[in-house]
Order: C-alpha cells, then sequence, then structure tokens
C-alpha cells in the first residue's frame, strides 16, 4: 500500500436534512458509497435522503470510513477512504467534500465546497477567508491562512499537524467558512474510527503521527509563537538587514481593489518580487503575500524586517504559528503591519529568501502609510 505515488482520503458532506432523514438500510448506504464518479454518487444519497426509509440502521455506524483502490492511469491505483458526515448549514446547500492525501511525499487536505467561496473579479492568489474549525468539544479555532483553489471552490490547508493529529483521536470535526459577504457555510463530520486511515496518509508521506503533534509535520521543531516579537525572541537566523548591505529600494506602495478585497502593493527594485496586503470587507486581519518568480520552498521559517526591526516566524504546526505557506501567504499582526507604515524599507529573511537575488528581497516603504490606511478604511478596520 505505501509503494502508492497518492494517498486520498476523501470525506462526503450531504446535504441536510433533520437528521432522522439519514436513517437508511445499510447495503443503499453502501451501495452509494461505493460509487466513485461524485456527481452519480451524491445522486444516490440525495435519493435515500428523498426516499424516507425509517430503518434502524443509520449513516453513523461504529466506523464511517469505507476503503477501497481507485484504477489510476498513473499509479495503478488510489488507495481511497470516504466518510459520510451528518449534515450542512445551512440546509439545502450543496455537498462538500473534504480530502485529506500523501501527494509528492507531502501531506495536505483541501475542502470542496457546493458554493462560491470569493466574489466575481478576486483573485484566489491575493485573498483571505476566515475559517473556523473545531474538533469534539474543544474550542474553535480562527484561521486565515488556509489557501484557496483557482476556481474559488474549494480551500486548501498544508502544514496542519495538530490538526491532523486531532482527527485520529476525535469523534466529531466541524468547519466553516465565511465566504465574502455571504453567509458563513458549515460542515459537520463524523471522524471516529480515524486513526488508522489518517496515520496511513501520514505514512505514506514518510510521517509518524506520535512526532507530529510534538513537531511540525515537515520535521521542524516546535517553537510556541504566542504574539509575533521583534528580534530575540525566536530561534530564526540574524537576518541582514537592508542599510547593513548599503540596499535602497525606491518604488512606492499603490492601493488598489477588487471587489470587496483591498490591496496595499508594492514592488522589489529589480521587478523580480512583490509584496502585497490585503483585507476583505467586513473581515478582521490582514494577509502579507509573497510573490516570486522562483516560487517559494513550502512550510520553512521566514522572518521579516523593517529597518532595523525583526519580526520571527516560527513553525509548530498549529494555527497560533505564522508560515510561509504554498500560496505564499501569511496572516499577520497589527504589530508588523503598524512598523512597515513607519519604517523606510522591508526586507525577506531565512531559507526561503536566502536564494532570492538581493534586489527581489528588499522592499521601499515608500507610500505605504497612506496605501495602508486607505486599504484599512476600505475594509473597516
Amino acid at each position: 500500500m505505501h509503494n502508492f505515488r497518492q494517498l486520498t482520503f476523501k470525506m462526503l458532506a450531504l446535504v441536510a436534512l433533520p437528521f432522522p432523514a439519514f436513517a437508511q438500510g445499510s447495503n443503499d448506504v453502501q451501495s452509494c458509497m461505493g460509487i466513485v464518479e461524485p456527481t452519480a454518487r451524491l445522486a444516490c444519497f440525495d435519493g435515500l435522503i428523498a426516499g424516507g426509509n425509517n430503518s434502524e440502521m443509520a449513516v453513523t455506524t461504529a466506523t464511517p470510513w469505507l476503503f477501497e483502490v481507485v484504477p489510476d492511469t498513473l499509479t495503478g491505483g488510489i488507495p481511497l477512504a470516504r466518510n459520510i458526515a451528518l449534515r450542512m448549514e445551512p440546509e439545502g446547500i450543496p455537498a462538500t467534500e473534504m480530502n485529506i492525501r500523501c501527494m509528492n511525499g507531502r501531506v495536505e487536505g483541501y475542502l470542496v465546497w457546493g458554493v462560491p467561496i470569493l466574489p466575481d473579479g478576486v483573485l484566489a492568489s491575493s485573498a483571505a477567508v476566515m475559517h473556523l474549525y473545531r474538533t469534539d468539544q474543544n474550542a474553535p479555532v480562527e484561521s486565515f491562512r488556509w489557501g484557496i483553489s483557482s476556481t474559488g471552490s474549494a480551500t486548501f490547508f498544508t502544514n496542519e499537524a495538530g490538526l491532523i493529529r486531532q482527527l485520529t483521536e476525535a469523534a466529531e470535526f466541524v468547519v466553516q467558512v465565511h465566504p465574502a459577504g455571504s453567509t458563513p457555510i458549515t460542515a459537520v463530520f463524523d471522524v471516529t474510527g480515524g486513526d488508522e486511515p489518517v496515520s496511513e496518509v501520514l505514512s505514506a508521506c514518510g510521517i509518524n503521527i506520535e512526532r507530529a503533534g510534538k513537531q511540525g509535520i515537515w520535521g521542524i521543531e516546535a517553537q510556541p509563537l504566542g504574539e509575533i516579537k521583534p528580534k530575540g525572541s525566536g530561534t530564526s537566523p540574524s537576518p541582514v538587514t537592508p542599510s547593513a548591505t548599503g540596499y535602497k529600494p525606491t518604488k512606492r506602495w499603490q492601493f488598489s481593489q477588487a471587489g470587496k478585497v483591498f490591496y496595499a502593493i508594492v514592488e522589489s527594485a529589480s521587478g523580480q518580487s512583490q509584496v502585497s496586503l490585503s483585507c476583505v470587507q467586513g473581515r478582521a486581519g490582514i494577509s502579507l503575500t509573497l510573490h516570486s518568480p522562483e516560487g517559494w520552498t513550502a512550510n520553512v521559517p521566514v522572518s521579516l524586517s523593517v529597518d532595523e526591526q525583526v519580526f520571527s516566524m516560527q513553525i509548530d504546526g498549529s494555527e497560533q504559528d505564522a508560515y510561509l505557506s504554498d500560496n505564499s501567504s501569511l496572516f499577520v499582526s497589527d504589530l508588523i503591519v503598524n512598523a512597515m507604515t513607519s519604517g523606510q524599507s522591508f526586507a525577506l529573511n531565512g531559507p526561503a529568501a536566502e536564494r532570492m537575488p538581493e534586489g527581489a528581497r528588499y522592499f521601499s516603504l515608500n507610500g505605504s502609510r497612506m496605501a495602508i490606511q486607505q486599504m484599512r478604511s476600505q475594509c473597516g478596520l
């Protein structure tokens, strides 16, 4: 099983009706779960719900996971586990599908929502959508750092060791997404019995589930972040600030808007990279996105410096940490944003930035105060 290059675990969230409507005979349920094609599978479950069969057998059995190997031309077969969730809120919206997989040696998860998450005209690469999630009765966790697919219909997460570990131990997983300008959508999953299938995904990626709770899933030692603090509070290497090199970026920050998303943007002097701050109207928080034509190495520490002040980012696989992700976004504190409105220059440091040309690592803060203030005002911050 571990020889497969891609393992995918799928959990399908059904459209919610009053809970008794989910009761069905086991043969009917298993028949629907065995359908591979998504549209046909959803139609099958819709038929079961509409039929209202009040058999004593409910969808939530001792373990809701069903495992199979789906034929795949490239790998020969993809081991697949499905999980039928309890309900969706509000009722009547299309189903949501959650996937956890090992792909190219890395664990990732994503949820395919049945409705658009972004308004028309908003670029997924620069948007921030809030998620709330919890397992069992644990306190809800808020996140702005889940990525968004190019179609705007799916959200994904990578460095979530804490969440993935919880899925191996929990009975219930609830996740809520807050589309811009729309009603929040909630999916409720029964994840009973997740220890074996989720651990199988981690094992396929060479990850020990026992270590995943103490170290980031990618083997980077956990360092609690708490509040983002200046240099001296973390373990990141000492950065090279712009003044130390004599480098003087000159480009000016600009304000822009796309739908209900507002941006403060600047390019590096070389034009090889770009920094943008963004916020969504009516949503608290500001995201910082780093664009580079060379791309970024996922999930590695990065430090940000404003003049001589350095802000260290640490990784420990939980939502309380800031990190550089696949979509290059960071959820940043007001401490950093405020420093950027009063400083002269901004720099990227650490392993993710060291391979960049010097001209792509440093940015002017000329005009940042006006652009950031305008962005904040439009977002209602």
